[in-house]
């Protein structure tokens, strides 16, 4: 006869992972959704400061979307090497 306490292990052990693999997944989402809006922000903000003639106020806008162009990409690819190293695959 099948152990009940073996066969709960079975089906609940790989129900943990899923679910810690899609929270790590959604988190990761949440912090890109930030990201992109800041950038958009930032781009909206720089199109201004161009159309109104402010040179330099445009000039300090696409430094700030260059640092974080480089903070998302950063962050991908930090938070896609911590999945991996956990276990899961994204992709």
């Amino acid at each position: 006869m099948i152990d009940i306490a073996h066969l709960f292990r079975v089906f609940l052990i790989p129900a943990v992972f899923v679910s810690a693999a899609a929270l790590l997944i959604l988190s990761i989402n949440v912090r890109l959704m930030g990201i992109v809006s800041r950038l958009r922000q930032y781009v909206h903000a720089k199109h201004d400061a161009l159309n109104n003639n402010r040179v330099q106020e445009a000039e300090a806008y696409t430094a700030q979307i260059g640092s974080i162009e480089l903070t998302g990409k950063e962050e991908i690819n930090k938070k896609y090497k911590s999945t991996n190293y956990s276990g899961f695959e994204i992709g």
